[in-house]
Order: structure tokens, then C-alpha cells, then sequence
């Protein structure tokens, strides 16, 4: 083989190989989002978001993403579009629902649990 033929598997191999590292594409920005981590809600609800875009609603399986400013969590049940704002320390959480043709919500609050 030249070594034109070895530099193009090794390009190959590195590119198979990236997501299996974390790299490439997909939710992962580099940066931690402040959601992640558990939240205990109104009437003792608790939500937990987990860095591989996984969360549990209430003990409902589900998942989340953000994308320019917009939560979108997703149960077997529904889909949900919040904006979430966090307190200055991250240790309090508010979703404010994103109307889309559903009759208002008022925004829910969230403690940081840990």
C-alpha cells in the first residue's frame, strides 16, 4: 500500500471511531448544561437529566434536548416545550411552557436536589 492508501484508512478509522469517544456530532457541546442533575418540583414531583440526553419524569423513562433556548423533553405520554430559566446560583429552575396552540400554563418551579 502507498501512502495515499494508509493516510485515507486512517482518516477512515478516525472518523468510525470519534463517536464511540464522545466527538462528532450529535447533543454534546463541549459544555455541561446547567439542567443536568436531578430537581424536586410541586407536590413532590422529581425530574432528573442526565448528560446523554436521558431523563426520568416522576419515574416516566424519557429524553431531552435543548436547542436555541428551548427544552424539549419527550415521555411515551407526550412531548413538552419549555423555556427554562435558572437562578443565578443554578440551584433553582423555572419552565415556562412554549405555547403552540394549547391553552396557557403557568410556569413550574424546581429545586436543585442534586
Amino acid at each position: 500500500m502507498n501512502i495515499r492508501k494508509h493516510l485515507g484508512v486512517l482518516i477512515l478509522l478516525t472518523l468510525l471511531l470519534l463517536p464511540a469517544f464522545g466527538f462528532g456530532c450529535g447533543n454534546n457541546t463541549g459544555t455541561t448544561s446547567p439542567l443536568i442533575g436531578t430537581w424536586a418540583g410541586p407536590a413532590g414531583s422529581s425530574w432528573t437529566f442526565k448528560s446523554d440526553g436521558s431523563c426520568t419524569i416522576n419515574g416516566q423513562a424519557g429524553t431531552w434536548k435543548e436547542n436555541e433556548g428551548t427544552l424539549e423533553i419527550t415521555t411515551p405520554r407526550s412531548t413538552y416545550k419549555v423555556t427554562p430559566t435558572y437562578g443565578s446560583d443554578n440551584k433553582k429552575l423555572t419552565l415556562t411552557h412554549v405555547p403552540d396552540g394549547d391553552p396557557p400554563v403557568p410556569p413550574t418551579s424546581f429545586d436543585r436536589v442534586q
